[in-house]
């Protein structure tokens, strides 16, 4: 259990967390790390799995405020990423980075601010992205990649991109993305809510506003 820490200006990740599984992150405020605010990752041998990380406060990390950038020997599985406050996090990374991940769900963060992507998700299946907002970012506000399969981004609100509002490429599909949000974003070449790539047709769009 890591709880209501307050960290300031430490000189790489605020709060590391290596194979670590049935564990709590909440409630720490984190200010200017040097590096990411909450790193996920492991080993091939002990991926992390069942984390709960909620009401933590992140600004102005050099990179993502939260990061899981794993690899397919070892996913981040069956946890939930919930009611974080991401503000003016990763000048050149996406604010909430997630790379292979199976059954978790990121929901209800608030991201503003930051000069990249507001959340970026990759090579990862069965993964809900719900009830998050978007505000203010310098890049996309929600980016389903490459090899991204059977998931749900619904009911987020996405405002005030200088890019796409969502973006949906590579050649993961079957995904739905569904009862979304997304006002003043994209540009005279390029969409709000757009997609590309070679599985686009099994992608639903419903409801999206």
């Amino acid at each position: 259990l890591i709880l209501d820490n307050h960290l300031d200006g430490s000189l790489d990740n605020g709060i590391q967390a290596y194979s670590w599984s049935d564990s709590v992150i909440k409630g720490n405020v984190l200010r200017f790390p040097g590096a990411v605010g909450i790193r996920v990752s492991g080993s091939v041998n002990n991926a992390p799995s069942n984390l709960i990380i909620t009401d933590n406060t992140i600004i102005g990390s050099t990179g993502a405020g939260i990061e899981h950038n794993g690899a397919a020997s070892r996913t981040l599985n069956n946890s939930v990423i919930s009611n974080n406050t991401l503000k003016d996090c990763g000048s050149s990374t996406p604010v909430m980075y997630i790379k292979y991940c199976i059954g978790v769900t990121f929901s209800g963060n608030s991201i503003s601010g930051g000069g990249n992507v507001g959340m970026s998700i990759t090579n990862s299946t069965s993964c809900n992205l719900t009830g998050n907002t978007i505000t203010g970012t310098g890049d996309a506000g929600i980016i389903v990649g490459t090899s991204t399969a059977r998931s749900i981004v619904s009911s987020n609100i996405v405002d005030t991109t200088t890019q796409r509002g969502i973006y949906v490429s590579g050649d993961g599909g079957s995904n739905t993305i569904t009862s979304n949000y997304v006002v003043n974003c994209g540009s005279t070449t390029q969409g709000a809510i757009e997609q590309s790539g070679t599985a686009g047709n099994s992608n639903a769009f419903i409801g999206n506003r």
